[in-house]
């Protein structure tokens, strides 16, 4: 799986405030160069959680 840093998901909470994140990489510890060995289902997010009306 390629991750891509640069795509940017934007969620509405059920509370009608909105999240942005991205997700950085799927591997334990977040390697740069991640091989067949790299133990994967480690997320690892960027986020900004919004006020409800923007975010920043």
């Amino acid at each position: 799986m390629t991750i891509n840093p640069n795509m940017t998901f934007l969620v509405r909470t059920k509370s009608n405030r909105y999240v942005k994140f991205q997700l950085l990489s799927i591997y334990k510890d977040a390697p740069t160069s991640p091989d067949y060995r790299s133990v994967t289902n480690y997320y690892t997010i960027r986020y900004v959680k919004g006020d409800g009306t923007r975010l920043r």
